[in-house]
């Protein structure tokens, strides 16, 4: 991780950020409802 390259390009840590989470959420919200048809 360079950590004066995320200084320099603030604006592309956050998009790598977002995209981070719009993967986990594509990953997690399945796992979850299938959980919660389970439970239910």
């Amino acid at each position: 991780m360079n950590v004066s390259g995320s200084k320099a390009y603030p604006v592309y840590g956050i998009t790598i950020g977002l995209y981070e989470l719009g993967m986990m959420a594509m990953i997690v919200v399945p796992v979850g409802l299938r959980k919660s048809w389970v439970l239910v």
